[in-house]
């Protein structure tokens, strides 16, 4: 396929964007995805999504791109020359064992020569068989202040004659060339859709190399699989589990003749044909249709292993002087190989993807290009046999120890939602994270909120698993004198809003009846309102104390919390939530803190921090029902109405009107849990 790309820079970033210092804004930026996908699913919307930017297509290397949020970063050209005795005979041009890759390193700052970064982390993105420098991800990952190398294989655009073993050898010499002469401290193998497998193959051989006589292509083939330098995570995008799997989802079953894929079709299977089922397809069908594609692909397989031996035979058996003795390999055509029946059944692994029409995908299917047209004896076993390839992503994170995060577009067409499920579930260990971008189509064009969303989470796990310890690009904020601070005193300030003072403090207990008696015995306090949260299930409970002049200390009580933890006071980050049980916090941490604000005047103050680039949540109205939660406010179990946005560092704020009149006979009415019901996570 060809792709066109609009040239201008398509950026309309609200008021919030023009924040000059890019961890703080993109700390924001995280911190609101959770906030936004709550506001979505009440609405029924799914998760939400928010607005950010698109890649800049195009650039010429050594360009300097600035966006309005002060964010520059250069297109350096790389090469990077090394040498593999097994590079000759798949690859056109070059000299011998002597391989050059070539890329492009995006990094923060205005130009210059690529110079080592002591201490960076920087992301490599690698395909086995595209260039990945032109994605709408690499370039707004670069936008947002990271390191980005972006780098082809040996074999290019074409990967007709690609091994996968070789492609590795190419990545190890793309990491060890980041760490050792660029002097990267950290990198993060990012594996976008293809790429995926990729990276998980090349950790699970660079954390277990294999045994000597191992190291070789499913044709025989001699490849140096040992001593591949580690990466320091990967970050799953977009991926499916490799590629002999996904052409064993795609490849038309209905071919029996492969020199002349319209002759002699299997009607019964055939999609594009009258006589085969019709969308929605059957489980049976699917089944059948699943298993044909199987069989055809271990047909060709077979094939292959027959040509491979006829080769090596003919090798020894002619004469020195017959042009046959040094051929070991040999290319062939594979048609019709984009069939997939999820594309024209939504039902199948459903997620929010489009739905091709019969006719478009028949044309693709058909055409001469598609996935694995092109290639040789020796390379689809290496790549394309679901037998033969050891690139099943699966199988190689089972022995992965590093953190891994997995991105998963929510409306994918061509990966579906199985293949992160199988990644995710195959990782042993517990730095496991995955997020899915709703309504985020494979490539993200067109889709700047989706693109802001996998961006802001993507930089979220890399915070908390602490790659971005590792500096990255700061603007400084403009300093401010003692002239300048009297703009923000009382008499002065123009942003300044009609607070009435802290509502409550929230806090955590880990046992329910001792702090209320200290509260009550100790401080003084009167009880005013008890609640049972996750619907009077046991596993949560929210007691008020009256701190006078309408001020309130609260508690928190959860079943399952952390332990208590000095220095965690504020839920996960927002790229972690994924339940309400996420935004627990430690015993003896402060979990919020709440404003009072006029009777009335909720909705104005949420549209006026909007209004001033604040994220923050749909108003909420907590009520003594189940759920914790009433859909409108004049419900008469509603005690409050509020709503939640974040602080620079993530600190977590509430505006909430004044509750209606507290009656300790009605409001008190939960006995307090204890120590004995805590399970500590």
């Amino acid at each position: 396929q060809v792709l066109s790309f609009p040239m201008e820079d398509p950026f309309p970033i609200e008021a919030a964007m023009s924040e000059p210092r890019p961890n703080r804004r993109l700390a924001a930026l995280a911190a609101h995805v959770v906030a936004t996908s709550a506001e979505a699913a009440q609405a029924g919307h799914g998760a939400g999504r928010v607005g950010f930017m698109a890649a800049c297509i195009g650039e010429d290397s050594r360009r300097v791109v600035d966006d309005v949020v002060r964010v520059n970063y250069t297109r350096e050209p790389l090469k990077i020359a090394f040498s593999d005795a097994s590079a000759a005979d798949d690859r056109y041009g070059g000299s011998g064992a002597v391989l050059v890759l070539e890329g492009e390193l995006m990094r923060p700052g205005s130009g210059g020569a690529v110079a080592p970064a002591s201490g960076e982390m920087v992301l490599v993105f690698m395909h086995p068989g595209g260039v990945l420098s032109a994605l709408p991800i690499v370039a707004a990952l670069a936008r947002a202040g990271l390191h980005v190398c972006a780098m082809a294989t040996r074999y290019g655009n074409n990967d007709s004659t690609l091994h996968l073993e070789k492609v590795c050898v190419d990545l190890g010499a793309v990491v060890k060339h980041l760490r050792e002469q660029l002097r990267y401290a950290k990198v993060v193998l990012c594996g976008w859709s293809g790429g995926g497998g990729l990276a998980a193959l090349y950790q699970s051989l660079a954390e277990r190399p294999p045994a000597e006589e191992l190291s070789r292509t499913p044709a025989g083939d001699v490849v140096a699989l040992r001593g591949f330098p580690p990466a320091d995570g990967l970050a799953i995008m977009a991926a499916h589990t490799g590629r002999a799997r996904i052409l064993s989802e795609w490849v038309d079953p209905a071919v029996t003749n492969e020199r002349d894929p319209g002759a002699n079709r299997d009607a019964a299977l055939d999609v594009y044909g009258p006589s085969a089922p019709k969308p929605p397809f059957s489980a049976e069908f699917v089944e059948r249709y699943r298993a044909a594609q199987k069989a055809r692909i271990r047909r060709i397989t077979a094939w292959a292993r027959e040509r491979l031996t006829s080769l090596d035979a003919e090798a020894t058996s002619v004469g020195t002087e017959d042009w046959r003795r040094g051929r070991r390999d040999e290319a062939f055509l594979v048609h019709c190989t984009q069939a997939d029946l999820a594309r024209l059944d939504a039902e199948i692994d459903p997620n929010g993807r489009s739905l091709d029409s019969l006719e478009s995908l028949a044309r693709e299917n058909h055409s001469p290009v598609g996935l694995a047209r092109f290639t040789t004896v020796r390379s689809w076993l290496s790549q394309w046999s679901i037998d033969d390839s050891i690139a099943d992503a699966p199988k190689a994170l089972g022995n992965v120890t590093v953190p891994v995060f997995f991105l998963v577009n929510g409306a994918d067409n061509l990966v579906l939602p199985q293949h992160a499920r199988d990644m995710f579930d195959a990782v042993q260990h517990a730095r496991k994270r995955c997020h899915t971008v709703k309504g985020a189509g494979h490539y993200y064009f067109g889709q700047k909120r989706e693109l802001q969303e996998a961006v802001a989470t993507t930089l979220a796990w890399l915070r908390e698993e602490g790659f971005m310890e590792a500096k990255v690009a700061q603007v400084p904020d403009a300093p401010l004198s003692v002239e300048n601070l009297q703009a923000f005193s009382a008499p002065r300030l123009a942003a300044r809003l009609d607070l009435r003072g802290i509502d409550h403090l929230a806090l955590v207990s880990s046992d329910m009846a001792r702090t209320t008696r200290f509260v009550c015995e100790k401080l003084g306090m009167p009880l005013v309102k008890t609640l049972e949260l996750s619907g009077g299930a046991g596993d949560g409970q929210h007691f008020f104390f009256d701190a006078g002049n309408g001020n309130c200390l609260a508690y928190f009580w959860w079943r399952i919390v952390p332990p208590a933890a000095p220095g965690v006071a504020s839920p996960l980050p927002e790229g972690r939530i994924k339940s309400e049980e996420d935004t627990h916090t430690a015993i003896g941490s402060m979990n919020h803190v709440a404003f009072a604000v006029p009777e009335g005047r909720l909705a104005e103050y949420r549209k006026t921090l909007k209004g001033r680039g604040v994220k923050v949540s749909m108003i909420l109205h907590h009520a003594d029902a189940p759920g914790g939660y009433a859909a409108k406010a004049d419900d008469a179990s509603v005690t409050w109405s509020s709503f939640y946005f974040r602080g620079p560092d993530g600190e977590l704020f509430e505006f909430t009107e004044p509750p209606r009149g507290l009656d300790p006979a009605k409001d008190i009415a939960h006995a307090p849990r204890t120590s004995a019901d805590l399970k500590l996570r």
